[in-house]
């Protein structure tokens, strides 16, 4: 990346002159070792790359990282564990990332440190299942969540579409585009992101809508409409930080300041479950994504030189 590009990270805050960027920087060092120790207990116990867990730790450990954060020496082994077990065959013979390819696509957005040959595999491994509409069904327990059961194929399709190559992922986009009604975040989050990369015209579309769902506190839920927690204002404030567009500006920074004061001391955030049986309880599952895009969404607004 250009030097000059830098300069547009330390615009939000230059800008905006509300947000202490001591204090940006202090919520992410807090949460840091949180998603460092349960990922690596994830690792430890579980072995399982395909459970939608892994792929927003070595994301938002990277991430941290690039913008001077100290993160675990691990994190190298980390993402190439993550890799090596996407690219490995399970009992039944099939690849353990076919199981989780909205994981896979995210380790490629995410443009980790991956080998080149590893990185062709992973795109090579996105190709696979995709039905003749285009899209591709969600892994794992992605089904049972707390929104339309076509929206969580598509959000799916949409990471995966991100992500793909292009002869790939442009067979997928009509089908994406016919449903535009999301009932989560997520969904107007991945395709504000999907319609930037693509150069469309939905672009303002996404950003409009993702403007009217903030809440009054500055955060947003997972599902539209819902109360602001980590996993949906991390998320969104990721999308419009990737952004960076002058309209934004007032939304980002009420993200941040949301992120910063509902930050608990051991450095997570309350985030209710995802899934439809626990969409009332505290999950830790829920609460480890949170914390994670939160790391990604905050992450995203500062510089190297942001210190």
């Amino acid at each position: 990346m250009h030097w000059s590009s830098w300069l547009i990270f330390l615009i939000p805050f230059a800008l905006s002159g509300k947000t202490d960027l001591t204090l940006v920087r202090q919520t992410i060092e807090k949460s840091i070792p949180y998603v460092e120790l349960k990922g690596q207990q994830w690792i430890k116990k579980n072995k399982c790359v395909s459970c939608h867990q892994i792929n927003t730790m070595i994301w938002s450990l990277s991430l941290a990282k690039k913008k001077g954060f100290t993160v675990s020496e691990k994190l190298g082994s980390w993402i190439e564990w993550s890799v090596e077990e996407s690219l490995n065959k399970n009992k039944k013979g099939k690849l353990m990332g076919r199981l989780n390819k909205e994981g896979v696509a995210q380790i490629l957005f995410a443009d980790l440190e991956i080998e080149s040959s590893q990185r062709e595999k992973l795109l090579d491994l996105l190709a696979l299942d995709q039905k003749k509409d285009g899209t591709w069904d969600a892994g794992g327990q992605l089904p049972a969540q707390k929104r339309p059961a076509m929206e969580t194929f598509l959000v799916s399709s949409s990471w995966i579409a991100l992500s793909a190559r292009q002869e790939v992922s442009q067979v997928s986009i009509p089908t994406i585009r016919a449903y535009n009604q999301g009932k989560s975040i997520e969904w107007y989050v991945v395709n504000l992101l999907l319609s930037f990369r693509n150069g469309d015209d939905k672009v303002n579309f996404f950003i409009n809508k993702l403007k009217e769902f903030q809440n009054p506190d500055g955060g947003w839920g997972w599902l539209v409409n819902d109360q602001s927690d980590a996993l949906g204002t991390g998320m969104a404030l990721y999308a419009l930080e990737y952004l960076k567009s002058e309209k934004t500006l007032e939304a980002r920074t009420k993200a941040i300041d949301f992120l910063i004061r509902t930050k608990r001391t051991d450095g997570t955030w309350l985030v209710k479950g995802t899934k439809r049986k626990k969409r009332d309880k505290l999950e830790e599952t829920s609460i480890y994504w949170g914390t994670a895009w939160a790391i990604i969404g905050l992450t995203s607004g500062l510089s190297e030189n942001d210190h």
